[in-house]
């Protein structure tokens, strides 16, 4: 691991958990801070940094503090006329991540933000888009399987029918969890959310769902912050293992688990996690801080390495089609352009090989690294 890594991960476990910490005296901490960036993660690692820095270092760590904050206090200002607006009209509806997730941060504005992601039931799922429509909220036009995406304000909305991605299906809890929503709060913001089962199977998936083509760390602290505050022992034990176990999330959970107490500080009092591979562990860290937040760090490589485990997984026929006939919008329109799909889908992607090529990023090296990443998903049971 690199030095500019160990100091990244140093400084968030004493963020999170006030453990003090020393630093080399040649930390290059402009370098830290673009790799705190990477990983989306920057204000939080922030909070630790040590009070020798000079002014001239610090200070692009406390603009990006700065401008965080202010988006945070416009997100739960959005988040609150969203919420008040479903109150009003009677549809039930739970917010996803975001704030679901920074309620179990000690300081939830250090949590960086993105969309405001929830979900309501599908049978209203048409309805609930008539209503944001006529409240001001513009559509992107972005309608598929599982959500829809509005903006308002500056800001991105992301209206879920349902959350699952191909693969593992969770939306019985989902739906389940949307009859017993449970009132979170961050910072005297109020929102509905899902109950703990559902929610802590949100984070799993959300986790599984994005390690194609890049799992980044505040995923990961997301899901550290949930088991330190709901998921001991007991209800591990007593519930959340068979379900995580149903849906081959159960290995998954206890290496990333095991890897926030190795790495970020995550209690030794939760025991359910001893079992994990310690190699897999370091396997998967070297993975996600190869890639960064969703990829970013190399976001054309990551893309082809998803594609080649896609590829790999289903049968190059078999990929081409399903995701011709979930991109083509032609085929939404007219259904018998089906056995085309494939062809299309061919097309579209010989057209990015052709733009990363000409971006001179190595196409063949991701195909190879590939390889690491697809052993891994394996080992650690995900299809």
């Amino acid at each position: 691991m690199k030095q500019t890594d160990l100091i990244l991960l140093t400084l968030l476990r004493s963020s999170l958990y006030d453990i003090s910490a020393d630093f080399p005296a040649d930390t290059d901490w402009h370098k830290v801070l673009k790799e705190a960036n990477a990983q989306t993660v920057a204000a939080l690692a922030a909070k630790a940094l040590p009070k020798t820095l000079t002014p001239e270092q610090l200070q692009p760590w406390k603009n990006i503090q700065y401008s965080q904050i202010a988006n945070y206090v416009r997100y739960l200002v959005a988040q609150d006329e969203l919420c008040r607006l479903f109150a009003e009209k009677n549809i039930p509806m739970a917010i996803l991540k975001g704030s679901a997730a920074a309620v179990f941060y000690p300081q939830p504005s250090l949590r960086r933000m993105g969309d405001i992601d929830f979900i309501v039931p599908e049978a209203m799922f048409d309805q609930a888009g008539e209503i944001m429509l006529a409240a001001g909220y513009q559509s992107n036009g972005k309608v598929g399987v599982r959500h829809a995406a509005y903006h308002k304000d500056g800001l991105e909305f992301e209206m879920h029918r349902r959350f699952s991605h191909p693969g593992v299906d969770i939306e019985s809890y989902i739906t389940e969890g949307l009859q017993h929503t449970e009132r979170g709060a961050v910072n005297g913001h109020e929102f509905p959310m899902l109950p703990r089962l559902a929610n802590g199977l949100i984070l799993l998936e959300h986790m599984r769902s994005h390690l194609r083509v890049g799992l980044g760390l505040r995923q990961l602290i997301d899901w550290m912050m949930f088991v330190e505050h709901e998921l001991d022992d007991t209800f591990w034990r007593d519930t959340f293992c068979d379900v995580a176990r149903e849906k081959n999330l159960d290995t998954l959970a206890v290496t990333t688990t095991r890897l926030c107490q190795k790495h970020l500080g995550l209690s030794e009092s939760i025991t359910w996690c001893a079992g994990a591979d310690d190699t897999l562990c370091d396997f998967l860290l070297e993975n996600l801080l190869s890639s960064g937040n969703f990829g970013v760090k190399n976001r054309d490589g990551n893309a082809v390495q998803g594609v080649m485990i896609n590829i790999r997984r289903e049968g190059l026929f078999p990929y081409l089609q399903r995701v011709g006939e979930r991109d083509w919008k032609l085929y939404h329109q007219h259904h018998w352009l089906r056995p085309f799909a494939w062809l299309y889908e061919s097309f579209v992607f010989m057209n990015r090989y052709i733009k990363i090529r000409k971006r001179k990023k190595s196409v063949l090296t991701a195909a190879m690294s590939s390889t690491d990443r697809y052993d891994l998903l394996k080992k650690l049971n995900i299809n």
